[in-house]
């Protein structure tokens, strides 16, 4: 019964302040319209997509400086000719950490820069055993050395030839994702405008016990 009495006499005064039902109503709705036409129509995340990268040591870090150490002279001639065709100036050499260390201490700050790379093929019973070299400063720098070392091994094999190494997006059209920093506008309208709404609507049902107890209704 007081469920009813209650819903009853906020029924009779919002017949009779109809204006003040309106306004409790508009003014949500206003903030909530201008919230929406604050924020651009367009996702909230954006693709970039980008072309594949051709990781040739030569085309990403121009002239660079290596070593190369190999048991056949074959094979050693292949992997100097592999180093001078990227325009890396390597030396050849049986004792590659006693070379790291001496080129290390010579130029730090070049040593960081420019050695990026080195190749090691031994043969071992037979096998040959590969090491691939690089300095982990330098981006990519690891495919680039392994791309440099198989090269050489085909030519050693095949007497000609050469290996490509692309890094590109996988199939399918994948595309990075990231947040665009122009949408913190947008987080901060909604911040706004949203909580204003609502406090409004909430706000209006107190209305009629204020007016009851100054009216002493």
């Amino acid at each position: 019964m007081q469920l009813r009495g209650l819903l009853m006499k906020r029924f009779h005064h919002a017949r009779r302040n109809w204006s003040i039902l309106v306004a409790q109503f508009i003014l949500p709705i206003m903030c909530m319209v201008v919230c929406f036409c604050t924020i651009p129509n367009k996702p909230s995340l954006s693709a970039y997509f980008y072309s594949p990268l051709k990781l040739s040591i030569k085309n990403v870090y121009g002239r660079t400086d290596g070593f190369y150490t190999a048991d056949e002279d074959q094979i050693r001639k292949h992997l100097k000719n592999v180093f001078e065709e990227n325009y890396i100036s390597a030396r050849s050499t049986n004792k590659p950490n006693n070379y790291i260390m001496e080129y290390g201490t010579k130029s730090f700050i070049r040593y960081q820069r420019k050695f990026l790379i080195g190749s090691s093929i031994e043969n071992v019973n037979d096998s040959l055993i590969l090491t691939a070299w690089y300095n982990d400063k330098a981006c990519h720098s690891a495919p680039m050395s392994l791309l440099l070392s198989h090269t050489a091994i085909l030519r050693y094999v095949s007497g000609t030839g050469y290996i490509h190494l692309t890094n590109a997006p996988l199939p399918g059209g994948s595309a990075y994702l990231r947040h665009d920093p122009e949408r913190a506008r947008e987080r901060n309208m909604i911040g706004i405008f949203v909580p204003l709404a609502f406090a409004f609507l909430s706000a209006s049902f107190v209305l009629l016990p204020i007016q009851e107890r100054t009216s002493k209704a």
